[in-house]
């Protein structure tokens, strides 16, 4: 290792800022004109839930550290103080770009027929269909509170919006000041309304309300009620310590409920909203700290825009086809499949639905004796917990290792831990200091008397729901060392006194930031030398500072870096030298970038990684991640592809810098949008396979029923040529890869 190593760089770019960067990108594509209308709403949502979860995580723990001594706040790298009134400044900017993008995609959408109009601009006949609709859908669920009582305190529901409402009295000059809630679970957000042919009206549930105000305080002699709406969000936090004799679920769903009374970070208002109001309202929510204070505009919580309605064909992208993997397919049994070689399934382009095929299957397969699986987050109706249920219930031995802690699933996994527990899955948790994020399952078979694995591993959540949105990688294999390094890894999570080495896997907190290390060493090492040295990664963060200052140091080394970062990116660009081989991007499109692939040259024979892991300090230091190797020749050209379609993008990439200008990649010809090659390509591989497997299915002759996991392939010339053109990739038989 040289001596000389810069173990940080000089200046590494704050996380909170690129944060910012990555989310101006999302309110690019609600500005692109080349993205469908309703999906530039959409976009517009994504950039709001962002926001949010960017006050409740990063604006929260800024605070935290800004409310330490002095003393201590030295060793951190930025002033707190000076960081958050930059990201005040930042965040108030992209506000009014934000709102401004808003009113131009209302005017948009009114030239193609689709007003979203207020309670003002109701006709007779629309206002009466908003009177009874607020009679029957929305009366029921308001709970109007009035801010009379001195020292009255406001606990307010973050995932909520309300209205803060002045009303004036003709008996009284003083007003009353209320908060009302505005139901949007029970309600729904967006209400359509009776309309002119050619056209289609949309109002928003809180101008419901506003319509109808005055009845809601009818009581009173009500000469005026004007509603503004107001959204709080809370530090989100999870504080575990406490009671040493509380179990670890315990502490969790304690920490959970102390959400709902945490400090505010930020208090979002109307900019229109009277003096008087915003005061009533700051003293019953006892905001001392005007630094939370953000104006905005007549409606906030624009999340719900990502659920924005179907209204008119043609304002959507079109929907591309799940793709099927004939080798799967063809075998009507995914072990089956995965016995004859290792399969990687490239989500959401192909059927993620394979992974729960899989876990279905061994539940009702007599042979399997045991089956376990990591869950961070998991789908709202979940297949994966449903199969593992009926897995238990059909005498297997199911481990479910739980993520208690997965930032704002806290609840979601709480309960589906009780439904596993009362159905007899083991549920795990693993140790408390650390979070695991590895995402990976197993099952053992006895086949002809002996233990036969069967695992997958991935670069995202077994998820459905995300499943259709995020890309993602997933390995399916039965290569003896990668799975028994596998059940090495459950073994320890279950019970981390035991051995921890491996094999095959690079697992966090343990081998991978050594190995990650080494690897960029032995790069340079090349690079020094006169010989080809490359690094590639492609990744969603990157900021981790002694990785960063070795990224650094290679570019100066002469290895060629290539990144692909989808969201927050630490390396100041602009301290490279220019001769330096370097180039980052980000791309931004239809599908979240979530996968992890990391290249390395290794002097002309690439070692291909696939990872649960950003290069982020918790990813290496704070949770249980996986790194695993791709040794399948084909599934290696695969990969090589997907990340060149990925290069190719001259519509959707952007340029990483320290500036954060977010600056396209210039556009080429032909136009190459890489979410759609790949789409292409992978659709055009499975037609092409799928016609050559009918070839040699016709060239056959009949034989008997399908050979049984585990047992011999027959052996020929039609099977030889299977075992070589599958998609999922030729390998050498699992007792030849251990």
């Amino acid at each position: 290792m040289a001596s000389n190593r810069r173990l940080r760089p000089t200046a590494v770019i704050p996380r909170e800022v690129s944060q910012l960067a990555f989310n101006a990108r999302v309110l690019q594509e609600a500005r692109d004109e080349t993205v469908p209308l309703v999906e530039r709403l959409r976009f517009l949502g994504i950039f709001s839930s962002n926001q949010d979860e960017y006050y409740r995580v990063r604006v929260a723990a800024l605070q935290r550290i800004q409310k330490i001594s002095p003393n201590r706040r030295q060793f951190f790298d930025w002033d707190p103080s000076a960081l958050l009134a930059d990201i005040q400044r930042q965040i108030l900017r992209d506000q009014s770009l934000f709102l401004r993008t808003y009113d131009g995609l209302l005017r948009e959408l009114e030239q193609h027929g689709i007003r979203i109009i207020t309670e003002a601009d109701l006709s007779p006949e629309q206002g009466e269909y908003v009177q009874d609709y607020f009679v029957r859908k929305v009366r029921p669920h308001l709970t109007p509170i009035m801010l009379e009582r001195s020292g009255q305190t406001l606990n307010l529901d973050e995932r909520e919006i309300y209205l803060g409402v002045r009303v004036r009295r003709s008996s009284r000059r003083r007003p009353m000041y209320a908060i009302v809630d505005i139901p949007t679970r029970s309600a729904g957000r967006f209400v359509r309304l009776p309309s002119v042919p050619g056209r289609t009206d949309v109002i928003l549930l809180e101008d419901v309300i506003r319509y109808r105000l005055p009845e809601i305080f009818s009581i009173f002699q009500v000469e005026t009620a004007e509603g503004y709406v107001v959204k709080i969000t809370r530090d989100s936090g999870l504080d575990l310590d406490g009671n040493p004799q509380d179990s670890y679920l315990r502490k969790v769903e304690k920490s959970v409920r102390r959400r709902l009374t945490a400090s505010l970070v930020r208090f979002v208002f109307d900019q229109t909203m009277p003096a008087d109001l915003l005061e009533a309202l700051c003293r019953s929510l006892q905001i001392q700290d005007r630094s939370v204070l953000v104006p905005g505009g007549r409606h906030h919580n624009f999340k719900d825009f990502i659920h924005f309605p179907r209204l008119k064909s043609g304002l959507r992208y079109e929907p591309w086809p799940t793709l099927s993997l004939p080798a799967i397919d063809r075998e009507r049994s995914v072990m089956r499949a995965m016995r004859r070689r290792d399969i990687l399934i490239q989500t959401p382009y192909q059927r993620f639905s394979y992974l729960i095929d899989l876990l279905r299957e061994a539940a009702i397969d007599p042979k399997v004796t045991r089956i376990s699986v990591t869950m961070y987050r998991v789908a709202t109706n979940s297949g994966v917990v449903n199969a593992l249920i009926n897995a238990a219930r059909n005498g297997k031995k199911v481990s479910a290792v739980v993520e208690l802690t997965a930032r704002f699933d806290e609840t979601t996994n709480i309960e589906f831990t009780d439904v596993l527990t009362r159905e007899g899955v083991r549920v795990v948790f693993g140790p408390e200091d650390l979070k695991i994020h590895a995402k990976m399952g197993l099952i053992e078979r006895r086949e002809r008397g002996r233990r036969a694995l069967y695992g997958f591993l991935g670069t995202g959540n077994l998820n459905e729901d995300t499943g259709s949105l995020y890309a993602d990688h997933f390995l399916l294999t039965t290569h003896e060392g990668i799975c028994r390094d596998m059940a090495r890894l459950f073994r320890v999570i279950r019970r981390p006194y035991e051995t921890r080495d491996m094999e095959h896997l690079v697992v966090s907190p343990w081998t991978l930031r050594s190995t990650v290390e080494r690897l960029i060493h032995a790069e340079m090492a090349r690079a020094r030398r006169g010989e080809p040295a490359s690094i590639e990664a492609k990744l969603n963060h990157l900021t981790q500072p002694d990785v960063v200052g070795l990224l650094e140091e290679a570019a100066e080394a002469g290895v060629r870096i290539r990144l692909i970062v989808r969201g927050t990116f630490s390396i100041p660009t602009e301290s490279l030298p220019a001769e330096a081989d370097f180039k980052a991007i980000s791309i931004l499109d239809r599908y979240l970038e979530h996968s992890r692939i990391l290249v390395f040259g290794n002097g002309g024979d690439p070692l291909y990684y696939c990872t649960s892991a950003d290069w982020m300090p918790r990813n290496f230091d704070r949770r249980i991640e996986v790194a695993f190797p791709v040794y399948d020749e084909r599934i290696k050209d695969q990969l090589r592809r997907y990340l060149d379609l990925q290069w190719a993008d001259n519509c959707k990439a952007r340029n990483h810098d320290s500036a954060g200008r977010n600056e396209r990649v210039p556009a080429g010809t032909p136009r190459q949008a890489a979410q759609e090659s790949i789409y292409r390509w992978l659709a055009e591989r499975a037609e092409a396979e799928r016609a050559h497997l009918e070839r040699i299915r016709e060239a056959r002759a009949p034989s008997g029923p399908p050979a049984e996991p585990g047992s011999a392939p027959e052996s020929g010339p039609a099977q030889t040529e299977l075992l070589l053109t599958s998609s999922a990739a030729s390998s050498p038989p699992a007792s030849s890869r251990a």
